[in-house]
């Protein structure tokens, strides 16, 4: 299944969740009949929620599914680059290793694109690793799926940290 249609269903399911807990919380707290007046609202509201969402998520959802092999071009988009040692490197332990931690949304020969998985309360980041054997490096663009959000970036960084480490783990001894 495509990734934005992951994303979205994720995010309606969340918010059908808050909806069916508020909801509860009124029917307990004024009685079924005031309950159900504002249930009206809520799907409103969820109907909005829902929309804005799937608007402002769109673009990184699509590039992650997408064929292009370039990296992203969006405003929160942080680069790096990784030297490494090119006759140690195993780029395909590296693939097999992210593949375990990460969803792999795109492959090339020498290019990856992955994301974090999805929960309710955790949107995470995606990457593009592009790996130059020629000049000894690996050049990493993250993206906060969520945006510029405090999360956002705590979420890119945990994905730096866990790229690293899985960069440490494919260098052959």
């Amino acid at each position: 299944m495509k990734t934005y249609r992951i994303f979205l269903l994720t995010s309606i399911g969340a918010l059908f969740l808050g909806v069916a807990f508020f909801l509860s919380i009124l029917w307990i707290t004024y009685g079924w009949e005031e309950a159900t007046d504002s249930f009206d609202s809520m799907i409103i509201a969820v109907a909005i929620t829902a929309v804005v969402i799937s608007f402002f998520y769109r673009r990184k959802l699509k590039y992650l599914d997408s064929d292009e092999r370039t990296p992203p071009v969006f405003k929160d988009t942080s680069h790096r680059e990784v030297g490494i040692d090119a006759d140690r490197f195993d780029f395909e332990q590296f693939l097999q290793l992210a593949g375990e931690n990460h969803i792999i949304t795109g492959k090339g020969e020498n290019t990856l694109k992955l994301r974090r998985k999805f929960t309710m309360l955790s949107w995470g980041a995606g990457a593009f690793l592009k790996y130059d054997k020629d000049n000894s490096k690996i050049d990493i663009h993250y993206f906060p799926i969520s945006g510029y959000t405090s999360y956002g970036s705590r979420a890119v960084r945990k994905m730096d940290k866990v790229v690293e480490e899985l960069i440490r783990r494919s260098l052959k001894s």
